[in-house]
Parts: C-alpha cells; structure tokens; sequence
C-alpha cells in the first residue's frame, strides 16, 4: 500500500491550508493500465478511432511520448513489456 499526502498552500489573501491524505492500493507497475489489440485488419482503424488509447499503458510508462507513437513504442518493446507483466488483451483471440 502507497500513502500519498500533498499539503497545499493558498495565497495568503484565502488563507486556507488543505492536507489531503490518499490511500492507493497499487496492485502491479501497470495499475489498471492495459493495452488492448485488435485483429490486424481492424487494429489500424480502432486505434486511430479511438486515438491510440488501446495503447494507453504506454503512455503510463514513457510520459514523454506522443499518443500517436504509443503503438510503435508498444511493437518495438513487447516482448520486454510482457515479461514485465503489462496486460495485453488480444481481441478477439
């Protein structure tokens, strides 16, 4: 379990101090994250529907990354994202 606590200062003129206290179960590196595939025929057209969200998990990883790169990031280290236990779900199978 990850407690996370973030003290926030208001300018003076609101003179208001929050402290906000979080708990977050974190069950893997990838959270709720995932990447989901299509058959390749459709996978092209669903990703860029859905504006490569399918591929979203990257994006939890590599921050920096445009989300029209999250599919070729995904491709060129799968094998590795796998090992590593990223969920990947492959519809239909």
């Amino acid at each position: 379990m990850l407690t996370v606590t973030l003290k926030l200062s208001m300018p003076d003129s609101v003179n208001l101090d929050m402290v906000i206290s979080a708990a977050l179960v974190i069950d893997s590196v990838f959270g709720n994250t995932n990447v989901i595939r299509f058959h390749p025929i459709l996978d092209g057209v669903i990703t860029w529907i859905w504006l490569w969200q399918n591929y979203h998990a990257i994006h939890h990883l590599f921050t920096a990354i445009p989300f029209y790169n999250y599919k070729k990031v995904f491709i060129s280290t799968k094998k590795e994202l796998k090992e590593l236990g990223m969920p990947v779900f492959d519809v239909p199978k």
